[in-house]
């Protein structure tokens, strides 16, 4: 994917591992590499941005947004994925009024975090609350060249059926080994 200033996905990708490694925030090569390599912009096909006390959103279809929006996917910051009771503003620019719905983890958290589970080959790992699918994704991810077996080693549970079903068809279809259960963590039958 290109915008029209040249930027692709996988240099926003590598921008991304360079500044986050500067400001000490990549935990070592092997999560470097997933920085470098994971596509967080087929997480993020839409996301809103502030724009003063509203909403814009962006989705990269277009020029006129697809560098903003690439610079926000890759600014390593939480995205806004949803907006709850979004209404559409008077005026000449497409804005909006509403709340946060849903936002992904800052890549930063996402790091630390998984670089503490440590997961390796054999692993399964539960993810409660897959949102988006950017933290089971980033795990699936980081397993992929070590796999070997059909059990897929990520188990994700979300309560939100539409956010569950969304994310384990994107997930599905870049190829990510995660299990997708839709409903209460606590109370759901997990494998």
């Amino acid at each position: 994917m290109t915008d029209p200033t040249g930027e692709t996905a996988e240099l926003a990708r590598l921008r991304a591992a360079e500044r986050l490694a500067a400001a000490g925030q990549v935990p070592d090569a092997e999560w470097r590499r997933v920085v470098e390599t994971f596509p967080r912009e087929e997480f993020a096909p839409g996301l809103w941005v502030a724009r003063g006390a509203a909403w814009a959103y962006l989705d990269g279809s277009d020029d006129a947004d697809r560098a903003e929006w690439l610079r926000e996917v890759y600014a390593g910051g939480p995205m806004v994925v949803a907006l709850a009771d979004a209404t559409r503003l008077d005026g000449p620019e497409r804005l909006y009024s509403g709340r946060v719905e849903v936002a992904t983890v800052p890549v930063a958290r996402y790091l630390a975090a998984l670089h503490a589970l440590n997961p390796r080959p054999g692993h399964r790992i539960l993810e409660l609350g897959l949102g988006a699918g950017i933290g089971a994704g980033m795990i699936a991810h980081h397993l992929a060249p070590y796999r070997r077996s059909s059990d897929p080693p990520v188990v994700a549970v979300e309560v939100d059926p539409d956010l569950a079903e969304t994310a384990a068809k994107r997930l599905a279809r870049l190829g990510y080994a995660v299990q997708v259960h839709t409903g209460d963590a606590l109370a759901a039958d997990l494998p």
